[in-house]
């Protein structure tokens, strides 16, 4: 259900033959058990013997540290991360939130200088677990900016809910794409 993964013109994923690999995740959830049903996603991979100017990537800011107690609303989990010299002049231009079921809502601001003020880089105030798709976003970041990411959740059961892969488990990641 995502768009598609389009980089700027002037940024590429690197291919090194022999060295490179690639992982692609599809999560499926079918939550009605319906038999039969089948699937209609894919992906194409553009490659070009032009060279852009920057090699991109994608980071993951936020936590795994999630302990959701039972039928606790509005808990916070959030994480802060200071840039050294290596990301001094780096360049965000993507972001792909993604929670399970108890998320309400994701965000990541950036302190300049570490200190702030926050400006945003990416709120979304509504998170929805069957509507994750990338959103544009276009930041650089200096030595010792800070990004702070930030998950809202509730849990509505009577079982404390922690981080994991499962659907009944929970993440908090806005997965940022750089060059």
């Amino acid at each position: 259900g995502s768009n598609a993964y389009e980089l700027p013109a002037e940024a590429g994923i690197p291919i090194n033959p022999g060295t490179t690999h690639y992982a692609v995740q599809l999560h499926y959830n079918n939550a009605s058990n319906l038999a039969d049903q089948e699937d209609n996603s894919g992906f194409d991979v553009c490659s070009t013997e032009d060279l852009r100017p920057f090699d991109a990537g994608v980071l993951a800011f936020g936590s795994v540290k999630i302990n959701l107690p039972p039928r606790s609303q509005k808990t916070v989990v959030s994480c802060d991360y200071e840039f050294d010299e290596r990301f001094d002049g780096v360049t965000f231009f993507g972001v792909s939130p993604h929670m399970h079921k108890a998320g309400l809502s994701i965000g990541t601001w950036l302190l300049k200088g570490g200190t702030g003020p926050e400006e945003d880089i990416f709120v979304q105030d509504r998170f929805d677990f069957e509507n994750q798709a990338q959103s544009k976003i276009r930041t650089t970041v200096k030595k010792g900016d800070v990004f702070r990411s930030t998950c809202t959740f509730t849990n509505p059961t009577d079982q404390t809910i922690q981080f994991g892969e499962n659907t009944a488990d929970e993440m908090c990641f806005n997965f940022m794409s750089y060059y």
